[in-house]
């Protein structure tokens, strides 16, 4: 951003790295570039500490009502996150994975981001993959192998050419991290196949959650511990 004045040129560049997911979140961002815009008009770069300090607030108040909505879906979960992570046992060496199955709304994705963000830190790298049955379809599931790497690895600069090649360089670079990775969405084996073939391809103590409308594609990936989210529940109907 860079704003001219009589006397002088001054430029400001802010690097900034957003992950967020759900349209809650991203309608409340994108009001803070409004926001941007009328604080600069309000008090003019030249004060840029003063300017620094309006959108720091702004945006601090935005984010904690993005998590008061967030907090609000997750009323009545507490049983399915604190089931799923007495499973997960992140002290164990074992390479796991666990299946969470529901129909569309009853709160899978909802669950399986409450998990990752609590437990990702305990983990050498960590990869929340989103929609990956819609991706699949219009970017490819070498797309979803490049985001696993990427951010598993801290490298934003790997290349997958195919699905076959993303295969090997994830069974040859991830087998030395234990990682936390969750497969959103799931819709057909060979989902699976291309993005965790196999619990050789990650570190001992690694976790892979898949979250799926019902467990037949689960069962036949070998997935032995899955979690049932039922409409009957009050963890599904507070999502409503």
């Amino acid at each position: 951003m860079a704003s001219t004045t009589s006397s002088a040129v001054k430029c400001f560049k802010h690097d900034v790295f957003l992950s967020f997911r759900g349209e809650d979140t991203r309608e409340n961002f994108a009001s803070l570039v409004l926001v941007f815009g009328r604080a600069c008009k309000d008090y003019g770069v030249q004060d840029e500490a003063k300017l620094i300090r309006k959108i720091v607030e702004t945006v601090s108040q935005e984010l904690r009502s993005v998590n008061s909505i967030f907090d609000e879906k997750l009323v009545g979960m507490d049983h399915g996150i604190g089931e799923i992570e007495s499973f997960i046992g992140t002290d164990l060496d074992d390479v796991c994975m666990i299946g969470i199955k529901g129909i569309g709304g009853s709160g899978k994705t909802t669950l399986a981001i409450a998990i990752f963000e609590k437990l990702k830190n305990s983990f050498d790298g960590a990869s929340f993959v989103d929609k990956v049955c819609v991706v699949s379809k219009t970017s490819g599931l070498q797309s979803s192998q490049k985001q696993i790497l990427s951010d598993v690895l801290y490298h934003q600069g790997i290349r997958v050419h195919s699905v076959y090649d993303g295969k090997a360089i994830m069974k040859k670079r991830l087998a030395s991290r234990k990682v936390l990775a969750v497969l959103d969405d799931i819709d057909h084996i060979n989902q699976l196949e291309a993005l965790a073939c196999a619990c050789n391809w990650f570190k001992s103590g690694s976790r892979i959650i898949i979250t799926k409308r019902d467990e037949l594609v689960l069962v036949a990936h070998g997935v032995k511990w899955i979690h049932n989210i039922s409409l009957l529940t009050g963890e599904a109907l507070s999502l409503q």
